[in-house]
């Protein structure tokens, strides 16, 4: 199960990342500059059970880089395998950003919030699904 768990972990890590980024210095975001994102606390299902823990429980990035101008999502598991996802969907305001992708026969959705950097992210797929919080910053730059 625990080979399962990485696997599916890896499929939505960047389709799909800590205290650092909510330290209480935050500027809006604009959705124009890139974000770094932490993951803080994951649920993750299988079978019908339920598991709560950190990213590396699961064999998630614990940060994700996100690339507006590229549409995509760039991490690195704790095992150094540098992980992309595309975006496929995005919509951008003042109230939310969502972002969308669907990779490894799982759809992901993450959710910012521009004002205060929260971040929410699910993926589901027929075999496995997470839930994923955390906190994002801008953050101009490369991946």
């Amino acid at each position: 199960m625990r080979d399962r768990k990485r696997l599916c972990g890896k499929a939505l890590a960047l389709g799909l990342t800590s205290t650092l980024l909510s330290s209480g210095v935050f500027a809006e975001l604009n959705g124009k500059t890139n974000l770094l994102c932490s993951a803080d606390q994951v649920v993750g299902c299988v079978d019908k059970e339920c598991l709560q823990g950190p990213p590396s429980t699961f064999g998630l990035p614990h940060f994700m880089f996100i690339d507006f101008e590229r549409k995509v999502i760039h991490g690195v598991d704790d095992e150094g395998e540098e992980l992309t996802s595309p975006i496929k969907n995005m919509e951008i305001n003042e109230a939310a950003f969502i972002l969308q992708g669907f990779e490894n026969n799982r759809g992901w959705t993450m959710g910012v919030n521009p004002k205060d950097g929260g971040l929410t992210m699910s993926s589901t797929g027929a075999d496995v699904n997470f839930i994923i919080t955390g906190n994002c910053i801008e953050r101009s730059g490369g991946k």
